[in-house]
């Protein structure tokens, strides 16, 4: 199945692509966000730095919120079933006054 993500302001700006392009994941058919998240590590955990991204439980830290097809999500939700075509946003909320 094809699932994309976007990751936008200061997480979209540690990657190569530019901040909220969509990037297509290939996952398996019945995939779960903990499988988006491996997705997510293996082919970006290394550009993370270590207050964004945790290596040992492959997934953000709380910081980064993570909306999946509009409904938050958390690293205990690893067992949401994803929807085939679905999309995920990454970001960290900034305040400005």
């Amino acid at each position: 199945m094809h699932y994309t993500a976007r990751f936008f302001g200061l997480v979209g700006m540690l990657l190569d692509d530019p901040p909220g392009d969509p990037i297509v994941f290939e996952l398996p058919h019945g995939a779960t966000y903990g499988d988006l998240l491996d997705a997510v590590g293996e082919r970006f955990g290394h550009q993370f730095p270590p207050n964004v991204w945790d290596p040992v439980t492959r997934s953000f830290h709380p910081q980064v919120v993570a909306l999946i097809e509009d409904r938050s999500a958390t690293p205990a939700d690893r067992d949401r079933t994803l929807t085939d075509g679905g999309v995920a946003a990454f970001f960290v909320p900034i305040a400005g006054g």
